[in-house]
């Protein structure tokens, strides 16, 4: 599943407020929430935090990204926020997070959440498409870019 299908502009905000790592994914949540996205905000973060749990989900170079399959959502979705500053999510480099994408599906939908999960990962590792999230004035230059990199 490409990142592009999965994220809408209402996803997206270019500054997240929050300076943790719980609060950056409860923001994310509200802007899924805020957009009728999902319905059950509160299971979906007792979800993503259980699943922080068992392992960090800052796989380095500035990148996290939370997720969780849940019975309180129908359909896969995916939130972006940008930290400028930078959020300590205990990445496997040591170094804060500044990109986060919020992955949430439902149990049902398996393959499709591992391959969001895969292609997500994978684009990420790219230098120059990190630079451009950063350096990104609006969410439909933040669409344009991931679309532009997953068409290459």
């Amino acid at each position: 599943m490409k990142l592009s299908s999965a994220l809408k502009s209402e996803h997206i905000t270019l500054r997240l407020k929050g300076s943790t790592k719980v609060a950056a994914i409860q923001e994310l949540l509200d802007l899924l929430e805020r957009s009728g996205s999902i319905t059950n905000k509160k299971q979906l973060l007792a979800e993503i935090l259980e699943r922080e749990e068992v392992a960090t989900t800052g796989i380095g170079k500035g990148i996290g990204i939370p997720h969780a399959k849940s019975s309180a959502f129908s359909g896969v979705t995916c939130a972006l926020g940008l930290a400028g500053e930078g959020i300590d999510f205990a990445s496997v480099d040591g170094e804060p997070v500044r990109i986060i994408f919020l992955i949430v599906a439902s149990k049902n939908m398996n393959a499709q959440y591992l391959s969001l999960l895969a292609n997500t990962s994978r684009l990420m590792q790219c230098d120059d498409l990190r630079n451009a999230l950063l350096q990104a004035k609006d969410t439909k230059q933040v669409l344009d870019v991931i679309m532009q990199k997953e068409n290459e």
